[in-house]
């Protein structure tokens, strides 16, 4: 059967980021982890989710800068 949690040592080899780096990541707000004890684990589903999420927001980031350094307006949804 297969895992459904990282360690953060797994999570940061997934990420291709340092451990010390993962557990900045692990303090923010809105990063999924769980305590179980005295460990910290993250679901690898919602891993996956997050990941997708932030790669969205400097997509729309990026899109923002370019539309602004061209002229273009931006039309914001509410």
């Amino acid at each position: 059967m297969a895992e459904l949690v990282y360690s953060v040592a797994e999570a940061a080899r997934a990420l291709g980021i340092s451990r010390p780096t993962m557990y900045s990541l692990i303090h923010r707000e809105g990063f999924p982890t769980l305590k179980v004890g005295n460990r910290r684990l993250i679901s690898k589903e919602l891993l996956a989710e997050w990941v997708r999420t932030q790669a969205g927001e400097q997509k729309e980031t990026a899109q923002s800068a370019t539309n602004t350094l061209s002229g273009k307006q931006t039309e914001h949804k509410t």
